[in-house]
């Protein structure tokens, strides 16, 4: 199943919340470049624990070539 495309300028970022997309854990994202323009990718994760208001928690990890 395809999901949403984006094209994203030259030197420049976005951020999506992907829980915007699905309501399930089972998630993966393709990410390419046209020609060979290099592009970095990150997945960052907050969250907010019971019973509080601030999200303190987080993780992150940076995409790879496969």
């Amino acid at each position: 199943m395809a999901g949403p495309t984006d094209t994203i300028p030259a030197k420049s970022r976005r951020s999506y919340r992907v829980n915007s997309w699905v309501e399930s854990y089972d998630v993966s994202t393709k990410v390419t470049s046209i020609g060979s323009a290099p592009i970095i990718c990150e997945r960052s994760v907050y969250w907010t624990p019971p019973g509080t208001s601030v999200k303190v928690l987080g993780t992150d990890s940076v995409g790879f070539n496969l």
